[in-house]
């Protein structure tokens, strides 16, 4: 019964933030680069892995894509379906990743209602706007995971927004 429960609120999370999508209150072209630039940097800074940074709006739609020399070619790929998980259940990929270890055959349901689409892995964030309002969201693959969150996060202030990662990892 719980499970059931459960699942019925992530279906009604599903149906929320797709609910809305258009031209307006979406991210820009030039912040998405902002953000992917400020991403990138902070990762050579700290002598990370080679990394791909992706920002999509808030329909989910590819805005802007970035992946380093000698980032594995499926990072893009990662990168966007962590942060399209983050937008479509309005949740990060972090929250995302705990609620999966912690309800495995709710988790599975949802993956075979999404057709596999969801990828719980920290790394994807929403980025929401000075009012609390989601415009779109990052997802980076390739580093470490706690580094990948908090690259994006610091990218995504600089800006001036809002990122949703989720309660810091325990």
């Amino acid at each position: 019964m719980k499970a059931t429960i459960k699942f019925a609120a992530l279906v009604l999370m599903c149906a929320g933030a797709a609910h809305g999508a258009g031209d307006e209150g979406n991210i820009s072209l030039a912040t998405a680069n902002q953000i992917i630039e400020s991403a990138i940097k902070q990762a050579r800074a700290a002598d990370s892995n080679p990394v791909a940074v992706v920002v999509v709006d808030r329909g989910g739609h590819l805005v802007a894509v970035q992946r380093e020399d000698g980032a594995g070619n499926m990072r893009p790929v990662l990168s966007t379906r962590k942060a399209q998980s983050s937008l479509l259940l309005n949740i990060s990929s972090a929250t995302l990743a705990r609620f999966s270890e912690n309800n495995p055959q709710t988790f599975d349901i949802l993956q075979q209602s999404l057709d596999g689409q969801i990828v719980a892995i920290p790394g994807g964030v929403i980025i929401r706007d000075k009012d609390g309002m989601p415009i779109g969201a990052a997802g980076i693959s390739g580093g470490s995971l706690s580094e990948e969150v908090d690259f994006l996060s610091n990218a995504i202030r600089q800006v001036g927004l809002v990122p949703d990662a989720g309660p810091p990892a325990q």
